[in-house]
């Protein structure tokens, strides 16, 4: 989120349509990027919780774009864990769960194998 005008620095999904298939796919980071990497590279913007976030705009997206499915592709690892205790680092799982129809771990430092899931 930019913090001086309080809107994402990037649009955070995109809408298409394949084969009469509305496809809306949302991209979100995790909230852990301010403890990985230094200042200079992310100054100005904020980084929220990434649960909250997922559920704010797939209901935004079930409102305004009525897609057939929803993607969600989050730079997050599977399980919930915290580099810090204050930060949900990794949250796939927890946060696609119910509000997407695929999810697209992106942050694994593991195999793939297996890890793409229906919600």
């Amino acid at each position: 989120i930019d913090t001086a005008t309080g809107q994402p620095a990037f649009p955070p999904y995109v809408v298409f349509e394949r084969e009469g298939v509305k496809i809306a796919v949302l991209g979100l980071i995790t909230p852990a990027i301010p403890s990985w990497l230094p200042e200079e590279l992310w100054r100005g913007w904020r980084f929220d919780d990434l649960e909250q976030t997922a559920r704010r705009w797939v209901k935004e997206i079930q409102k305004k774009e009525k897609p057939h499915v929803i993607v969600g592709i989050f730079h997050s690892g599977l399980e919930e864990t915290s580099a810090d205790n204050e930060v949900v680092e990794n949250a796939s799982s927890s946060t696609a769960a119910g509000s997407t129809s695929l999810r697209l771990p992106t942050n694994l430092n593991a195999p793939l194998m297996g890890l793409v899931a229906l919600a």
